[in-house]
């Protein structure tokens, strides 16, 4: 069983195609850029994977090499729901750290400059962001680190998100 896909991620989808597109066609891809476009979000896929794909969501691409809009879209969910809860959240901890071993300040203040424009996010904001997901240190120790040393692991995300 799995959610499906959250307004942020359709956004997130949509943005990708944007920059996929066949130049000249705003509403068309070809399959190769949609395989690219999956790894450039972060998920290793097959040829095999791949065909398995658009056999399962939008077969005619397989003929045509072309994927609309709407067939990228079913294609990335479609993929998405293949993984397991676990792996979606190690994968999203690995796109917010950077690759990193924990989720820091730096981390946040580069995801806050994706906000629309009027959000902005004050370094006391991310220090509260911080001591909120932290659940393994007591509160007086979360107020006392300096935001430097702020840090937020793999376990606290997924305790977090409640996984």
């Amino acid at each position: 069983w799995h959610l499906p896909p959250t307004a942020n991620q359709l956004e997130e989808i949509a943005a990708v195609f944007t920059v996929i597109h066949v130049d000249g066609d705003v509403d068309a891809t070809d399959c190769g850029a949609a395989k690219a476009a999956l790894r450039g979000m972060g998920f290793s896929i097959r040829k095999k994977e791949m065909v398995q794909l658009l056999e399962q969501c939008c077969p005619h691409a397989l003929h045509s090499n072309r994927l609309s809009r709407n067939d990228f879209t079913a294609l990335v969910v479609r993929y998405m729901a293949r993984k397991s809860p676990h792996e979606q959240l190690a994968h999203d901890f690995a796109l917010l750290s950077g690759g990193k071993a924990h989720i820091d300040a730096s981390d946040l203040r580069r995801i806050s400059k994706t906000l629309p424009s009027g959000n902005s996010v004050t370094d006391a904001d991310i220090v509260c962001m911080m001591q909120t997901l932290q659940h393994h240190d007591g509160p007086k120790s979360r107020s006392s680190k300096p935001l430097a040393e702020l840090g937020l692991s793999f376990e606290d995300f997924t305790a977090a998100v409640g996984a």
